[in-house]
């Protein structure tokens, strides 16, 4: 599966790059202007996860972990927003790689026990599943790894769980079950966001906490899948995205690097202006709380409420 993980994350740095040259050629296009980043975003997802369609086949979680950092910088680059990943795949409803293996391994078993149950696959899935408990299963089997994703999504092997589109066409049937499983996979990405968030009493705040201070309510949407709603706006989306993701160059909290170019933990990340009062220079501080910055932005602020 390494050669076949490789040959994805080649393909995907081939869909990037022609993404990037589109994108490029219509900027400098007379009759055309520069794309919005909902318009990259569609450009990319046209072209990079199309190749990313197989991934019940990948059981190691290393190569998992390998697709997710090359489709990570790919998105980044595409988009130009270097920031957290983590808050960029939030805002931009691209789920975590786990999470859409898990998805298509669901599918997987809804094809072969409900919309397709004659076909041999099926045949075959049926007897070996039907004698053999979760635990028998060699974990590097797909047999496991579909009855696992079952199992994590706690979907009752007995029963349809479209009753109600009994009479449609299994193409319908399985688009209809991919929506509900997208509305649990929402809700466990969710789970998963807030817990990466979570910080002890001892442990200062970090960045994962600071975009779910942001995000919070965008994140209350039943289908993360979407992109975030200021996404769906026509004004001013690459700059509050680069915010949102902790991608910019003026909020002190954003910066990982001091002027002697060495690492500075987040919570020493302190507001220059306000120095040598020592107070981390997040975003509610430098936009809303800051004596010198926040008179300066505020104007910038009204206009985006206006457009809200």
């Amino acid at each position: 599966m390494h050669l076949a993980t490789a040959e994805a994350i080649r393909r995907a740095s081939q869909g990037q790059a022609l993404a990037l040259a589109v994108s490029y050629s219509l900027r400098y296009d007379k009759n055309s202007s520069q794309l919005t980043p909902t318009q990259n975003l569609s450009l990319w997802k046209s072209t990079v996860i199309p190749l990313l369609q197989n991934l019940r086949h990948i059981h190691s979680n290393t190569d998992i972990q390998k697709m997710q950092t090359s489709l990570n910088f790919s998105l980044a680059r595409v988009l130009h927003v270097y920031g957290d990943h983590t808050g960029l795949l939030a805002d931009t409803g691209i789920p975590p790689l786990q999470l859409t293996r898990y998805l298509h391994l669901a599918q997987l078993h809804f094809r072969l026990t409900i919309t397709r149950p004659e076909t041999l696959p099926a045949l075959l899935f049926k007897k070996l599943n039907s004698s053999l408990p979760l635990p028998n299963l060699h974990t590097s089997t797909l047999d496991y790894h579909i009855r696992y994703a079952t199992y994590a999504f706690k979907v009752d092997l007995q029963t349809d769980p479209c009753p109600d589109m009994t009479s449609q066409t299994p193409k319908n049937c399985e688009r209809a079950f991919r929506n509900i499983m997208r509305k649990t996979i929402s809700t466990l990405w969710k789970r998963q966001l807030y817990n990466a968030a979570r910080t002890h009493a001892d442990q200062p705040p970090g960045r994962k906490f600071s975009y779910i201070r942001i995000a919070h309510n965008d994140l209350q949407r039943l289908d993360l899948f979407k992109p975030a709603q200021f996404l769906r706006i026509p004004h001013n989306q690459l700059p509050l995205l680069r915010l949102r993701t902790q991608a910019t160059i003026y909020i002190p909290t954003h910066l990982h690097l001091s002027n002697t170019h060495t690492y500075t933990p987040y919570a020493e990340r302190y507001c220059l202006l306000c120095l040598p009062l020592q107070i981390p220079g997040d975003e509610t501080h430098t936009l809303l709380h800051c004596p010198h910055f926040s008179p300066l932005i505020q104007p910038t602020i009204d206009s985006l409420m206006l457009n809200l």
